[in-house]
């Protein structure tokens, strides 16, 4: 079956890739929000614990992230064989562990924060494009 133009097949697998790299990056999004609490602790004269399970949600917001980039990529490789083509990218910025563990204060503290909120603005921003496209698909995919 066509789709003004287009493949249904072809417009469903994209749709799927999107979801998927949508519902990862919204995943990383999760975690980055957690490390932003621990991280709340941490500037209010946390301990070891409290920067140890910052930097765990970090880490596993950065493991999301590489997933979510890996899943962009086969997205944005769907949205080829529809003929669209919008650059679809993540960057996130990276931590210092070891001069947050090592020069621990409350500057330092401000400053890892301020890096997780870009980082979650960043995500947010990614999974907005990403819905954008999904939208375009399902109106597609309907005609």
């Amino acid at each position: 079956m066509m789709t003004d133009g287009y493949d249904s097949r072809e417009i469903e697998e994209a749709i799927e890739a999107g979801w998927q790299a949508k519902n990862t990056l919204e995943s990383a999004i999760d975690a980055l929000e957690s490390a932003a609490g621990w991280g709340v602790w941490d500037l209010l004269g946390g301990n070891l614990f409290s920067g140890m399970m910052k930097h765990s949600r970090m880490d596993d917001a950065q493991v999301l992230v590489e997933e979510a980039q890996r899943k962009l990529r086969r997205f944005q490789r769907e949205l080829n064989d529809v003929h669209l083509a919008p650059e679809l990218k993540v960057n996130m910025e990276g931590f210092s562990r070891m001069a947050d563990y090592l020069f621990d204060n409350v500057f330092l503290d401000m400053f890892v924060q301020s890096k997780i909120r870009n980082n979650i603005r960043e995500l947010k921003r990614a999974v907005t494009e990403i819905e954008q496209v999904l939208s375009w698909l399902r109106v597609q995919a309907e005609i």
